[in-house]
């Protein structure tokens, strides 16, 4: 480690930015995952855990305190497709449908950049 941001994982990239692909209209998600396409480094990957759904949603309050954003849900389909129209391979993807404790569905998608030949 060289410093107090490089990372003690060979092939690991520090991805410390918060993006919220959930808060972008669809048009925008093409050039979001273009995005997270370039940050992992060869050998890296990236874990992207969102709400999944099929709906627009305009939440007033969060944690007990008003917001103003927007939310756009997508099928976990969907979002693994944008990535691989990104450039990056899907290599695992876990959904939680909703439950007592768990009001959303949610999904998590690991990708990596391709293998280089």
């Amino acid at each position: 480690m060289n410093g107090p941001t490089a990372s003690p994982h060979p092939g690991a990239s520090r991805g410390s930015d918060r993006v919220r692909p959930a808060e972008k209209p669809s048009g925008q998600l093409p050039v979001v995952f273009a995005e997270f396409h370039r940050t992992p480094t060869p050998v890296g990957y990236l874990l992207l855990g969102v709400y999944v759904g099929n709906e627009h949603l305009p939440p007033t309050q969060g944690y007990g305190h008003p917001v103003s954003y927007q939310s756009y849900l997508l099928p976990l389909n969907r979002i693994a497709e944008l990535l691989g129209h990104a450039g990056l391979v899907v290599t695992a993807r876990w959904e939680q449908e909703p439950s007592e404790r768990v009001r959303r569905q949610h999904g998590c998608l690991l990708a990596r950049k391709p293998e280089q030949p």
